[in-house]
This record gives C-alpha cells, sequence and structure tokens, in this order.
C-alpha cells in the first residue's frame, strides 16, 4: 500500500474528505520524524516502537575505483513491531 491508498481507505472508512485524510496522514508521518529526531524513540502500544539505531564509523571501498574512504557514524531509523502486529503476521502464514 502506498501513502496515496492510505489515504483513499482513511477517507473512506472514516467518512471524511480525502483532503482531511491527507492531512492526517501528512502529520503522523511528520511527527514520528520530528518524534525520532528529536528523542529518538517512539512508541505506539499494541503497534510497535520507533527508533534509531548508531551506526559506527567504517572504511569502505568505492566499488569503481578501489579507493578508500572513510564513512561517518550515523542513526539509521528502525522499527520493531509489537505483538499484535506480530502475531497478526504469523497468523497470515505468509
Amino acid at each position: 500500500m502506498i501513502r496515496s491508498e492510505l489515504v483513499a481507505k482513511l477517507a473512506a472508512d472514516r467518512g471524511i474528505s480525502e483532503y482531511e485524510a491527507r492531512t492526517i496522514v501528512k502529520t503522523f508521518f511528520s511527527s514520528i520524524g520530528i518524534l525520532l529526531a528529536q528523542d529518538g524513540r517512539l512508541e505506539l502500544r499494541g503497534f510497535g516502537s520507533f527508533g534509531l539505531r548508531k551506526r559506527q564509523s567504517r572504511t569502505v571501498k568505492t566499488p569503481r575505483t578501489g579507493e578508500s574512504v572513510e564513512v561517518k557514524q550515523r542513526f539509521i531509523p528502525t522499527f520493531k513491531p509489537g505483538k499484535k502486529i506480530r502475531q497478526m503476521i504469523r497468523d497470515q502464514n505468509l
């Protein structure tokens, strides 16, 4: 599912305009980004938690030239599904 499909489903399920649904979805996703940037963690009970994982600096080789390049330390966003979500996926027998 892509964002526009999520907006259409939210609008249909809740009986609101697509503009209102788009605003809700946009606010929700931007809030997740802002909270991760500030606090580094967001937990939605029953759904899962978003967090940041620190990736250490390392030396890699450029495939084209073989030159060694230093990649700086950075933070990677992560998602850990909650128990209910894991159970739903497990029940689907994918």
